[in-house]
């Protein structure tokens, strides 16, 4: 997995402490998570949009890397912004395959007794049955795509007495009622940066990742070559 240039390099083990300790590359930038929602923190400017969507398209490219290089499809199971980190160019290092699990040749899908990864993150088919797959990690990626795109995470507050709200079921209100302009994170919609026709189509983008339903969304092949077309011909 080291091979892929947007995979986490390991580099070694500490064998001289009381716990072994996994040696990687040094990521300058910190984790998507810092870039998105602690930037001010740490004396950085917020990720720019041309940027969010580069590093989404890098992790689908990652993904898809684990989904169809192996004889045996690798699933990461815990796609999320502070398991992506950023090297000194902003280029997207995916991490933390602790995880990961890759699914028998023949089959689909592996079921287990227990669900790994984040609340908000897990897609619902995984959360009920148990059952991984590679349209597990789609759904992940649906949300962190999302996130994004409008700078929030997988569940927020709006007003105390609305209690907490889905970010997928949020988007899809917005989009619904034809505001789709109106999710995009201020800090990167400067001046009108954002086009309202190009987020459309990589929010639909999103949207099919995190459908509920397992066999509408997309492999991680098609969502790469997508996010690739769209950054090729500068639609966003």
């Amino acid at each position: 997995m080291g091979t892929h240039t947007n995979v986490h390099r390991l580099l070694g083990c500490c064998l001289h402490t009381e716990c072994p300790i996994l040696v990687y590359e040094w990521a300058k930038n910190g984790t998507l998570d810092d870039r998105i929602f602690r930037y001010k923190e740490h004396n950085k400017e917020a990720l720019e949009w041309k940027d969010r969507l580069r590093v989404a398209w890098e992790i689908a490219h990652a993904v898809a890397y684990l989904h169809t290089a192996f004889c045996r499809p690798i699933i990461h199971r815990n796609l999320k912004p502070s398991n992506v980190y950023l090297d000194e160019d902003d280029s997207a290092r995916l991490s933390d395959f602790s995880r990961t699990v890759s699914i028998p040749k023949g089959e689909t899908h592996v079921e287990e007794s227990v669900v790994w990864g984040t609340l908000g993150y897990i897609a619902p088919d995984y959360l009920m049955f148990c059952r991984v797959a590679e349209s597990s990690d789609v759904y992940s990626f649906g949300i962190l795509l999302l996130v994004l795109v409008t700078g929030k995470t997988a569940s927020f507050t709006i007003e105390l007495d609305r209690g907490e709200v889905i970010l997928v079921d949020w988007v899809s209100d917005y989009c619904a009622a034809d505001c789709v302009i109106d999710i995009v994170d201020p800090a990167v919609n400067t001046n009108g940066a954002v086009a309202k026709e190009h987020l459309k189509t990589l929010v639909e983008l999103a949207l099919r990742c995190s459908a509920e339903d397992e066999e509408c969304r997309p492999t991680m092949v098609d969502v790469a070559t997508q996010l690739k077309n769209m950054i090729d011909h500068a639609i966003v």
